[in-house]
């Protein structure tokens, strides 16, 4: 099946990558057709197709197309009623920017030809999308819109432990995407402060261990987890240079920041340094991992040398002091 996933544009380059990692994670096999900033399309089985309204942080819609054609004629012409659903059904047709909403009406007709079906412009049964994807007009049918209540309700000010460094939910859920993490997997969170990371690793049904230098930090992390309704599997004040744990499937963290922060006594460069050293034997060849840094402007050749391939790396802004690069690991 072909599928049009409609993202955000919260970054040019993030939301993509996400999508891709967790089809990548379900492991049902994928193809890539095409994307244009905007909207991914993909070749995919249905259930991994599902997992991306379930799971990501950046997709906002997800659509199952139909027909495809280079202009707005041939796509019409094409049009056939063995395309459309089976049953009856009211349905919406809704052409999205910057395909013109002109061509609502007369492709509802020619969809209410062909099957009689009830036009509803409130609460359709089936609503039909319109969408132009780089220079392919595309007809999909929506299977439906991600929902950020949940986000929001998570915000770091909701929670009942709260601290300055926090990260934001949705790139917290992105973060633990990218490492192409499955329901069961164990993940680490060597740094994982009041547990925004963790957090969203165990709302996608994995279990999580913590670890964090700070005894109060650890605390906080225990009560916001357990507010979220996710048990860690452990979580401990130690040192992330140090690990205690020895099964666990990848590690997702956002790293101490800032010239002036200390873990340890270390500086934060000499704290990465150390960690995956010492995480590296901890963790099986193929396997992907996700770290936020901020200020270190690493390249390939420092993960090589500590027994990972850097795969993916994101500036995201934070604020005008602070701007993030999330990083995607791979055990080589």
């Amino acid at each position: 099946m072909v599928y049009v996933v409609r993202l955000s544009l919260f970054h040019p380059t993030l939301p993509r990558a996400e999508a891709l990692a967790v089809l990548e994670a379900v492991g049902s096999g994928f193809k890539e057709l095409s994307f244009d900033g905007r909207y991914l399309r993909v070749e995919a089985e249905p259930e991994a197709a599902r997992w991306l309204l379930d799971r990501c942080a950046y997709v906002k819609e997800l659509s199952e197309e139909l027909v495809s054609s280079d202009d707005i004629e041939g796509l019409f012409r094409k049009l056939s009623r063995d395309m459309l659903p089976n049953g009856m059904f009211s349905f919406a047709v809704e052409a999205d920017k910057p395909v013109s909403r002109r061509f609502e009406p007369p492709l509802g007709d020619l969809i209410k030809g062909m099957t009689g079906w009830r036009v509803d412009l409130e609460k359709p049964d089936t609503l039909f999308k319109l969408i132009k994807v780089g220079e392919l007009y595309v007809l999909a049918v929506s299977l439906g819109k991600a929902s950020l209540k949940g986000f929001h309700s998570r915000e770091p000010k909701f929670r009942p432990v709260t601290h300055p460094s926090t990260m934001k939910p949705m790139l917290a859920r992105c973060m633990v995407n990218l490492a192409r993490v499955k329901p069961g997997d164990v993940v680490l969170d060597p740094f994982c402060g009041v547990g925004g990371i963790l957090l969203e690793a165990g709302l996608v049904g994995c279990r999580v261990l913590g670890l964090d230098i700070a005894p109060k930090l650890v605390r906080g992390c225990l009560t916001n987890l357990r507010w979220a309704g996710v048990e860690p599997l452990g979580l401990v004040a130690g040192d992330a240079c140090k690990i205690p744990f020895r099964t666990f499937k990848t590690f997702v963290s956002d790293l101490p920041y800032g010239r002036a922060a200390k873990t340890g006594g270390r500086a934060p460069i000499e704290t990465l340094e150390e960690f995956l050293e010492c995480v590296a034997p901890l963790v099986s060849k193929g396997v992907y991992a996700c770290i936020g840094v901020a200020g270190f402007n690493l390249d390939e050749g420092f993960f090589l040398e500590k027994g990972f391939k850097m795969t993916g790396k994101y500036m995201v802004k934070e604020h005008k002091s602070l701007v993030r690069e999330i990083i995607v690991l791979r055990r080589v």
